[in-house]
């Protein structure tokens, strides 16, 4: 059974509650927005620019490898080639 105190005593706890709460408002809205803004660079830098780096990262392996088969290509062909006139051995 409540007694008329232990009423009163809950709705002044209710009506802190709620004081505290209007008076955080700000500083909880502040902080969900930071946080949303956290999981937003961190999901853009996961899902948006990593996929990329990687993509780049493959393509300039394979641009490498080229480069060296090619410069391998270019040294073999200079060896068979028979050096007249202007070479300077």
């Amino acid at each position: 059974m409540s007694t008329p105190n232990s009423t009163k005593d809950l709705n002044t706890q209710e009506k802190e509650e709620k004081g505290i709460l209007a008076k955080n408002k700000k500083m909880m809205t502040a902080a969900i927005a930071v946080a949303i803004l956290a999981l937003g660079v961190f999901g853009f830098q996961q899902f948006y620019l990593q996929p990329k780096e990687d993509k780049a990262q493959t393509n300039l392996t394979l641009g490498l490898q080229y480069l060296e088969e090619g410069e391998n290509l270019n040294a073999q062909v200079f060896e068979h080639v028979q050096c007249t006139g202007f070479c300077s051995h």
